[in-house]
């Protein structure tokens, strides 16, 4: 009788742990999901969306356009911001926001550079224990991220991460919350 109690302990132990690796497998699962698996045949009808003749989309009224040819693309900014470049960097804001890198960004990374992304995503707000980070997938070549932390209510990252045939962008809001940071993507364009 002692034998068969000790059986049966050490076969619920035993289906406890299958269950428990299970669930941390799904969990690992999900979270792969979640990463960034570019699509290497994005194609011109996908692009289609940003493709739009830069110069014929709507100005906003106290914007004006900035346009990268050496990185394909058009962006609108404020018209009293300044722009500042640095290698695959380029940010915007007013003058006086440059010491912190400016208000908003545009990163830009070779397509061959994707898993570059993954860990660009993880480490937004890393310095924070709290770090909540969610994606949403707009389409098939455009995601949102919002990275957000309790520890600091006003820091709230929101990125735009966009994949073309030759480049991934990076539309950064500098972790400031600012609803004309919805603007700002909306006038990206690919040229």
């Amino acid at each position: 009788m002692k034998n068969t109690k000790n059986i049966l302990e050490i076969l619920s132990l035993l289906i406890v742990l299958i269950l428990l690796c299970f669930a941390i497998f799904l969990d690992l699962n999900k979270k792969d999901k979640d990463k960034f698996d570019i699509n290497n045949d994005i194609n011109d009808a996908q692009i289609e969306f940003f493709k739009e003749n830069f110069d014929d989309k709507i100005q906003y009224y106290d914007w004006e356009n900035y346009r990268n040819d050496k990185y394909k693309f058009g962006i609108q900014i404020p018209k009293e911001w300044v722009t500042k470049e640095y290698e695959n960097n380029i940010y915007f804001g007013p003058q006086n926001s440059f010491s912190g890198g400016g208000f908003w960004g545009v990163s830009v990374y070779k397509i061959s550079e994707s898993k570059k992304i993954n860990e660009i995503i993880s480490s937004t707000g890393m310095q924070f224990g709290d770090r909540k980070e969610q994606i949403i997938n707009i389409n098939s070549f455009v995601k949102k991220i919002i990275v957000t932390t309790e520890e600091k209510s006003d820091w709230f990252s929101e990125k735009y991460i966009i994949y073309s045939k030759d480049y991934i962008y990076i539309l950064g809001n500098g972790a400031i919350k600012n609803n004309k940071f919805e603007m700002f993507f909306g006038s990206f364009g690919i040229i």
